[in-house]
């Protein structure tokens, strides 16, 4: 490989390994775009989200970190991509590298849900001076973050995620499994990813190759597909995959919110449908709860803290605690956050659970400044 200078002339560029792992983690973490999103999906190329570096995974609900994953990012569709780091030196690399993996994706599926990873992020962001939402937004290209972490909630739950191996030199055998296990795996994606770095006097060029997309794994994922406006008929529609009893949750939110005067707001997610039901008033938008196709829904409390009188956190307190009741199961922490809760919680204390939103929209009427 061979550089050439402003004044025309060559600079030899010779292939180096990498000294330590941490240099290579360090390089995806500060500069992402090495992932070459376009490699891994040609018409509709990856963007990425770092959340953090050294993410503790834990091995139980409420758990530690018991292993601790390389590299956490999300893309543009909030789904989530777990990396491990590895010099073609290391010998782990050919074998034991793949079950890591393996422990990491089951146990940050089943115990990293999409509010820790917002946390995580948030943590990062305040280190860096950043703002979290600005970051969602110029990832997703969209004004409404929240539809975003929605998305990443969908994700997890249907255990769709992107694991990548990523080293200077991918062994054969690895690649080999890589395909194999790419072929096999639906919603799961696997690739590994090559990062050579060549130096050559004061230069350093680095040079990324995907690899793991065979032609018939590309064609048995199901693709993403552009943006969409969902509406009242497609949103239904797709609920209807996960059986009549998301459908009639769905409808009970839906008609409880219409009969209750809320603005439903529909969502463009590419992949999964929000349906929002929103309260205006004294002009201002009052957030309740996002509704997805993937039959959850998640409680908006961090919107609810930007308003009164739910900016107190005794109300809000209280409002879970109401909906608790009704088998929503969230932790008291989750008031600051955006907690999910699956259909399947709720489906038999429906009234019970639409009680706490009606005491929630009466306690925000009756609010006098």
């Amino acid at each position: 490989m061979f550089v050439k200078r402003a004044d025309g002339s060559l600079v030899k560029m010779t292939e180096k390994g990498y000294d330590f792992e941490a240099i290579l983690q360090g390089l995806i973490t500060e500069h992402p775009d090495l992932l070459v999103g376009d490699q891994i999906d040609p018409e509709q190329p990856r963007r990425w989200l770092v959340i953090d570096q050294e993410v503790g995974v834990p091995a139980a609900e409420g758990g530690g970190g018991y292993w601790s994953l390389d590299v956490l990012l999300l893309d543009q569709d909030g789904v989530p991509t777990l990396i491990e780091v590895k010099r073609s030196t290391d010998t782990r690399i050919r074998r034991e590298v793949v079950g890591q993996m393996l422990d990491y994706a089951a146990h940050t599926v089943a115990f990293i849900p999409a509010e820790r990873m917002r946390s995580l992020l948030e943590d990062r962001c305040s280190k860096a001076d950043l703002d979290p939402g600005l970051e969602v937004v110029a990832l997703t290209g969209t004004d409404d973050p929240e539809e975003f972490w929605s998305n990443v909630a969908a994700n997890i739950e249907a255990g769709r995620v992107r694991l990548l191996f990523v080293a200077d030199r991918l062994p054969v055998e690895l690649r080999r499994v890589i395909e194999f296990w790419n072929q096999h795996t639906d919603p799961v994606e696997v690739l590994g990813l090559e990062v050579r770095q060549f130096v050559g006097e004061d230069l350093v060029t680095f040079v990324p190759q995907v690899y793991g997309q065979t032609i018939r794994a590309t064609e048995k994922k199901t693709r993403r597909g552009p943006a969409r406006q969902w509406d009242e008929g497609s949103f239904f529609d797709a609920l209807a995959e996960h059986g009549t009893e998301a459908v009639t949750v769905g409808r009970r939110i839906f008609d409880w919110a219409i009969s209750r005067g809320l603005d439903i707001q529909w969502g463009r997610g590419a992949v999964y449908g929000t349906m929002l039901p929103v309260l205006d008033h004294g002009g201002a938008d009052h957030a309740t709860m996002s509704v997805t196709t993937s039959a959850r829904l998640e409680v908006r409390f961090s919107d609810m803290s930007k308003r009164q009188p739910f900016a107190r956190p005794e109300h809000r307190l209280d409002l879970l605690a109401r909906l608790n009741q009704a088998g929503a199961s969230i932790p008291e922490d989750g008031i600051d956050r955006w907690p999910g809760v699956p259909f399947a919680a709720i489906a038999e204390s429906m009234e019970e659970f639409l009680d706490a939103w009606d005491w929630y929209l009466g306690q925000v009427v009756e609010h006098r400044p």
